[in-house]
């Protein structure tokens, strides 16, 4: 299925010098025990090359997009706003790791103005930045977390038609833009748990086969069946972030792929033509 969705690149003139996609599963938290990080050592090394490649590309603002579970309150379509967002870990184990991150606010500011009368965007104003957003980012460490971060939540079932409305209503904010801008899509891939592994495995097959192959409507026609019973919560960003990139030649490379933990952790870099 063709949504008719047109290059974020091309209709907004928003310099997107490069873009890729990481997990937030805090399983690979620094100041959890080092056997638990041990069994995760690839994700962990992609992770640190994709954050070296990216900041070569002299970036100024990273846009990070994540699907916020549908039961957690304020799910939804969010822009998250505020001059500083601060991170801790102490409900997943790590009473150690803290961080401290800008916000983008007038980047952010630039994307809400252009959706008010399109699709519009609520902003929500977290002291703590959501693990969604603040686990990715800790784990891409400095210099390239060091740089202003705009924050765009999305929900974990967006459909195409949302996804259509989304890429148009930041046409004329995002073409005000003179950022060279960074996106990141996160989220982790399948659950290979219980009875829905047989789904899980197809699920991750067929999102990595659609990545490298740069074949969107692939990817946006995964079956909502799948996606639902193998718990995944990256189809969403990954949508977003590659509907914007459809007129683009673009080369997908997966730097990494693992499920020591029964989660599917894919780390990839999407390279710009």
């Amino acid at each position: 299925m063709d949504i008719g969705f047109t290059t974020v690149i091309d209709i907004l003139g928003m310099p997107i010098v490069g873009a890729g996609l990481l997990p937030h599963s805090p399983l690979l938290l620094p100041g959890l025990l080092p056997e638990v990080r041990a069994q995760a050592v690839k994700t962990s090394a992609a992770i640190g090359q994709l954050a070296v490649e990216l900041y070569a590309l002299q970036p100024d603002v990273i846009l990070i997009i994540a699907a916020q579970p549908e039961s957690i309150e304020a799910a939804g379509y969010h822009l998250l706003q505020a001059p500083k967002f601060f991170s801790s870990f102490a409900e997943f184990g790590d009473l150690v790791t803290q961080g401290e991150f800008t916000g983008a606010v007038g980047f952010t500011y630039l994307l809400k103005e252009g959706g008010e009368t399109k699709f519009p965007l609520p902003m929500l104003s977290p002291v703590k930045l959501p693990y969604i957003f603040s686990i990715p980012l800790t784990y891409l460490d400095k210099p390239l977390n060091s740089l202003p971060v705009c924050c765009l939540q999305v929900p974990s079932q967006v459909s195409l038609d949302d996804l259509g409305k989304l890429s148009q209503l930041l046409e004329e904010a995002w073409a005000r833009a003179q950022a060279r801008v960074v996106v990141l899509a996160s989220g982790d891939l399948a659950h290979h748990l219980g009875q829905a592994v047989t789904e899980s495995v197809l699920f991750d097959k067929l999102f990595q086969a659609a990545l490298t192959n740069h074949q969107l409507d692939t990817l946006l026609n995964i079956d909502p069946a799948i996606r639902w019973r193998s718990r995944e919560c990256l189809w969403a960003p990954a949508a977003v972030l590659y509907s914007g990139l459809r007129q683009r030649k673009i080369t997908t490379k997966v730097l990494s792929y693992e499920a020591p933990f029964k989660v599917g952790f894919l780390v990839a870099q999407i390279e710009l033509g």
